[in-house]
């Protein structure tokens, strides 16, 4: 069977360096903001290893962005691991939009409230995630989270075979693997099994650690499953590395036998950005991202209602600017939530643009927004991103928790 080919390969390196196989699900061309980490820190030992990355097909992805691909270093070859749903989640996707899409005619034809103010919460609680089937949704929920755990563990396993593949004793020094998605670490791990080279295992988010959870996932089978595979996964791994302290710790109580293994490896930013030319005429709160799962936007626009009235402003004076997939929240527009809290007119909601006008919108902004989360253990990687710029930031956290 012919080795895989590379879709990218960077400028060539030297032939007897050293390299690492990476397995990271988001990586360049892709956008997700989980890829930046390996993105810079591949930059920090240049020189030292080359990289072979294994990462999502860029032929599987919603949206791509090749400017980043640019900044890479040389001797870097990236190999792509086609992940589409399989026929029958297609067909049920399907099936459920059309669902959706006549209840929604339902509620206006009927007059029925859009549900302005008050979204179906989209997360829940380990203590009600972990409860077992009382209802036809409860039990609808399990069957997709069994889809979605089969084809995230079949990615796992094309991913783990093409390392195998390309696998060279030579030039590879050991496997090294970033998620989420977490199923990244079963490539990882199989992926060691059959090289016998060293893992490191890096979270950029805790895997099983009590948090709330995205309600497909919200079934006694998500639990079982993040633990076994997770202490599985830590077991084999000869270095496990978080992005915070506190983190470190929580893993230490779960994980005792592995104490001597943990490493905490935090983000950073790069060198901060200088602010714009002159002064903004506006001024400009921005939120850069994704509105899921928590990221509730309705503290942001009550304080900006209360902000507008007492200094009595106008759009022309106070904009929030909400740009990346920022359309609702828990099935409700954002544009209606801004209008129950009287600040439609000061509300601009932009759809996903390229990092690098992302970028220049941030470089003019006086304060960038990190919502709320009700992961406690989680930091934004987009709070690292804010720091490089001139800017106040507004982050909606406990001062406890590791955001904070």
């Amino acid at each position: 069977m012919p080795e895989p080919q590379p879709f990218h390969t960077t400028t060539p390196g030297v032939p007897e360096r050293s390299a690492l196989l990476l397995i990271s699900y988001h990586f360049p061309p892709g956008t997700e903001v989980g890829g930046l980490r390996w993105a810079k820190l591949v930059q920090e030992v240049e020189g030292e290893f080359e990289f072979d990355v294994v990462t999502a097909d860029p032929g599987s992805l919603d949206r791509t962005d090749w400017n980043p691909v640019s900044d890479l270093p040389a001797g870097m070859r990236l190999f792509g691991v086609e992940d589409r749903p399989s026929r029958l989640r297609g067909m049920e996707s399907a099936v459920a939009g059309v669902i959706r899409g006549f209840r929604r005619i339902g509620r206006r034809e009927g007059g029925g409230a859009t549900g302005s103010g008050s979204p179906r919460p989209e997360s829940f609680a380990p203590e009600r995630a972990a409860r077992w089937p009382r209802s036809l949704r409860d039990f609808a929920r399990m069957y997709w989270f069994f889809l979605e755990f089969r084809e995230q563990v079949a990615w796992a396993r094309k991913a783990a075979k093409i390392g195998a593949r390309i696998y060279d004793p030579r030039r590879h020094r050991a496997v090294v693997t970033s998620g989420p998605p977490h199923f990244t670490h079963e490539a990882g791990r199989l992926l060691a099994a059959r090289t016998g080279l060293p893992w490191v295992m890096d979270m950029r988010d805790p895997w099983s650690l009590p948090h709330r959870v995205p309600e497909i996932y919200a079934t006694p089978l998500f639990s079982w499953m993040s633990e076994r595979y997770e202490r599985r996964a830590v077991g084999q791994a000869q270095l496990v590395v978080v992005n915070s302290e506190p983190v470190e710790r929580a893993m230490g109580q779960a994980h005792p036998e592995a104490r001597s293994r943990l490493l905490t490896v935090t983000n950073g930013f790069d060198d901060p950005r200088a602010g714009p030319d002159e002064p903004p005429a506006r001024f400009d709160v921005i939120y850069a991202g994704t509105i899921y799962l928590d990221r509730d936007p309705r503290p942001l626009f009550a304080a900006a209602r209360i902000v507008i009235g007492e200094l009595e402003l106008t759009p022309n004076d106070f904009r929030i600017r909400l740009v990346g997939n920022v359309m609702s929240y828990n099935g409700v527009p954002t544009e209606e939530l801004a209008a129950s809290a009287g600040v439609e007119d000061f509300v601009d909601i932009l759809r996903p643009v390229p990092r690098a006008e992302v970028q220049a919108l941030l470089r003019e902004a006086s304060v960038l927004v990190s919502l709320p989360q009700d992961n406690p253990w989680a930091i934004p990687a987009k709070l690292f991103e804010y720091m490089e710029f001139n800017a106040w930031l507004l982050v909606f956290a406990t001062p406890d928790c590791p955001t904070g």
